[in-house]
């Protein structure tokens, strides 16, 4: 049974609204696992929103994640409700913590994570998409980047696996709240380009726009008008 979430307005930070993934980390394709269709390919809409460790309407938030997983698997918790199980996937990241993940990369070296908590969503079709308090359906992909602030309503429940246990936090709605400094991927074109001077410039190269030549015509002749003949008396 999945328990419905909206969240407090977090930062966008990887993943897209509008753009499915078809492989997984280790780029191979993505399948289905389970049931009777397991084995065909599929595509996951994935989005990871940063969320300030401050913002007083996380504690409620995180209150169903964790009822969620403690009622998907009961056996991996304590009475105090502490998790036993440490490589339990509450799909939930603390920004600030110093623990490497399977890459070796801790979340606190990653930009824009310190602060924070990390929450993935992801979802089989795309997110329906609106405007601040949903009074305008978003198509155009330009207009939710990587870097604007957003709120996710989605749901929440226990995956049912026992040999990789976790939870599910699916997407069904986003809302684009504000805008933020756009997240770029890759390395900052002035790291690529500034590091390395240009060297020697081909022939023809100008480092100012170069003004087209203006042909001249010409002159032309002037053509003087034939002479007039008057008939003389006869």
């Amino acid at each position: 049974m999945s328990t419905e979430i909206l969240t407090p307005v977090g930062r966008l930070l990887q993943g897209s609204c509008f753009e499915p993934q078809t492989t997984d980390s280790e780029n191979n394709p993505l399948i289905v696992k389970h049931g009777p269709n397991a084995g065909q390919s599929r595509v996951d809409y994935f989005m990871s929103i940063a969320i300030p460790k401050t913002d007083p309407a996380y504690p409620e938030l995180w209150a169903k994640i964790h009822a969620a997983a403690v009622a998907g698997a009961p056996t991996l918790f304590g009475p105090d409700g502490a998790c036993l199980n440490p490589a339990f996937a509450f799909k939930v990241t603390d920004g600030d913590s110093t623990v490497p993940n399977k890459k070796g990369v801790a979340p606190c070296t990653r930009e824009n994570f310190p602060g924070n908590w990390i929450l993935n969503f992801s979802g089989g079709y795309a997110p329906k998409c609106y405007t601040l308090g949903g009074a305008e359906v978003i198509t155009d992909p330009e207009r939710i980047k990587r870097g604007y602030y957003i709120r996710i309503y989605g749901s929440v429940k226990g995956n049912g696996s026992m040999q990789q246990p976790g939870v599910y936090l699916n997407h069904s709605m986003v809302e684009l709240v504000g805008f933020g400094e756009e997240i770029i991927t890759g390395p900052a074109a002035d790291a690529v380009f500034g590091a390395t001077p240009v060297g020697a410039m081909p022939a023809g190269a100008s480092a100012i726009p170069v003004t087209p030549a203006v042909a001249i015509a010409a002159p032309v002749a002037a053509v003087q008008p034939a002479p007039s003949f008057l008939a003389g008396p006869k």
